[in-house]
């Protein structure tokens, strides 16, 4: 299944993929690869429609997000993981070979348009239009819109480029790649990307289980005039809703946090949505679901 390479300064004996092996890992990473460029052009796709039908901008938004937190995620992860294991388990190393230091240069860009332009713009847009705040705040609205576009079309631009990049392979190679050929540096690397992968995992996880917590159908008859109040722990939080019920109706929703946030504002726009329906069964994200949470 592998085979050992000796390295000629050390007596160490590093192991590496077979070529059978490695043609499997580079099928992966393919399949990864296309599923995150298809899936970048389906958001950029939603988009386009999103601006030619205004009417449907909250369910598209919520699409997209959609699109993004369950393909794009894991489909980057994936390519992560398949790519470090072509450095570490292949002769292609991480500097040894010009083009592919290159690579983990454009890939390391696409991490943080992911991270702090893309993943911020969408969140914030499904925010917005799922609150009704669209139509007063256009500016933010529109602004969020400007950066989603920007990130999608920089992030298809950097992907195409990889994927000549990997056709071509360019450049000549260097003699040595001192990540991949010392067996403590593999060791340490390997340890801190385990790491890492577990506590993304984990925040991952605690959060989809708090977006998706399900929220109990309230019975307005079962309670008597006055004013109530409910905290939530977590999420930031915590959170203090005052609720007054008048007449078994939700009649006026306050929400009190000591969390500075744009998304607090967002959750505070769901409110008259709560007392027109008479209903907590709103479609919602993080401070959303928190304020339900706490009522």
């Amino acid at each position: 299944m592998i085979e050992n390479t000796e390295i000629s300064k050390s007596n160490t004996k590093l192991k590496f993929l077979n070529r059978h092996n490695e043609k499997i890992l580079k099928g992966l990473h393919l399949f990864f690869v296309s599923l995150t460029l298809g899936s970048i052009f389906s958001i950029l796709i939603l988009f386009i429609l999103k601006n030619t039908d205004s009417a449907n901008n909250f369910m598209i938004d919520w699409s997209m997000f959609h699109m993004f937190e369950h393909i794009v995620y894991y489909s980057f992860l994936g390519n992560f993981l398949t790519g470090l294991t072509y450095s570490l388990f292949t002769h292609w190393g991480f500097f040894k070979v010009y083009w592919v230091t290159l690579k983990w240069i454009g890939f390391l860009l696409f991490f943080l348009l992911l991270v702090f332009v893309l993943e911020p713009a969408l969140l914030g847009l499904v925010s917005l239009s799922d609150s009704g705040l669209y139509l007063t705040d256009e500016k933010e609205y529109l602004l969020l819109d400007s950066k989603l576009i920007l990130s999608l079309i920089v992030i298809i631009i950097i992907l195409i480029t990889l994927l000549f990049i990997s056709t071509i392979k360019p450049w000549k190679s260097r003699k040595k790649d001192l990540v991949s050929t010392i067996k403590l540096a593999r060791v340490i690397l390997i340890s801190l990307v385990v790491f890492s992968s577990v506590l993304g995992i984990y925040s991952t996880s605690k959060l989809s289980t708090l977006r998706n917590m399900p929220i109990a159908k309230v019975n307005l008859m079962d309670n008597q005039d006055g004013i109530y109040e409910g905290v939530f722990n977590g999420g930031g939080g915590p959170y203090t809703v005052q609720v007054t019920i008048k007449n078994h109706k939700f009649i006026d929703i306050q929400l009190t946090t000591a969390r500075r946030s744009k998304y607090i504002r967002y959750a505070r726009g769901v409110l008259p949505k709560i007392i027109n329906n008479q209903s907590l069964k709103l479609m919602r994200l993080q401070e959303l679901l928190l304020l339900a949470s706490a009522l």
